[in-house]
């Protein structure tokens, strides 16, 4: 079982309608409700975020007691984001506070880089679990949850285990579907599924890799690539792979 520490993390109200997939302004409403019936002020909490233009927004930042009881009435799958999201805070919380400078900016990067490339949640176990390997702190180790969950951004429940997955290579193969891989690719680019990121390589030149985008969540997850752990590697969920076929690779 983990051991949960007290930080002063918080969750902002604009990060909890990312997670669970409802609009920033029902969470808003949803949070003043909850202050309402609590017979508690909410100025404490208030914030305001910059938005993609940089203009302050009206939002709020949540302790982890009031923000989970603010999904207490929410469902199952949208709970589970939730808690899994304050379990990677707190590790990273007891982490940092263990950690030297170099290993703890290091911790921050890899948060950030994760998010940025949609990486799923046992990538960024295995991200940070490379990061404690390469500066000699093991003993941290102990403190890492012992496996992560994956499922789909639609998982209405949480699953017990994560749910199966392969490259599209294998799985086109497996469902005889007459498409390449680099073919299949470019139709799940158009169709909003994947993103073309790029990174400089060490000798200057620029690396191209694909990463499963918010919508294509849906039937896959990313994952470290295993030739740099910098790239992230689609994998498609087994069983949803016919829908996305049929929805998707099909002309």
């Amino acid at each position: 079982m983990n051991t949960l520490i007290n930080t002063s993390a918080t969750m902002s109200s604009r990060e909890i309608a990312q997670l669970t997939g409802k609009d920033h302004r029902h969470v808003l409403a949803d949070i003043r409700k909850m202050f309402e019936e609590l017979g508690e002020t909410s100025a404490g909490f208030s914030a305001d975020l910059p938005d993609a233009y940089g203009r302050p927004q009206p939002a709020f930042k949540l302790p982890k007691r009031e923000t989970l009881i603010l999904v207490s009435g929410y469902n199952v799958g949208m709970r589970a984001k939730i808690i899994d999201r304050w379990q990677e805070l707190e590790a990273r919380a007891m982490l940092t506070h263990s950690a030297g400078g170099v290993l703890r900016d290091e911790l921050e990067a890899v948060d950030v880089l994760a998010r940025i490339l949609n990486v799923a949640n046992s990538g960024k176990l295995g991200m940070v679990r490379a990061s404690l390997a390469h500066h000699g702190a093991a003993h941290l180790l102990p403190h890492l949850p012992v496996y992560a969950i994956d499922a789909p951004t639609t998982a209405t429940s949480a699953p017990a285990s994560s749910m199966p997955t392969a490259s599209l290579t294998v799985l086109l193969c497996e469902h005889d579907i007459g498409v390449s891989a680099v073919t299949a690719n470019k139709m799940l680019a158009r169709a909003g599924m994947l993103d073309e990121m790029t990174r400089p390589s060490s000798k200057g030149a620029i690396k191209r890799f694909w990463s499963v985008t918010e919508a294509g969540q849906k039937y896959g997850k990313n994952v470290t690539s295993p030739s740099n752990p910098k790239e992230t590697q689609p994998h498609w969920y087994r069983d949803t792979f016919n829908e996305l076929v049929r929805l998707h690779l099909v002309a």
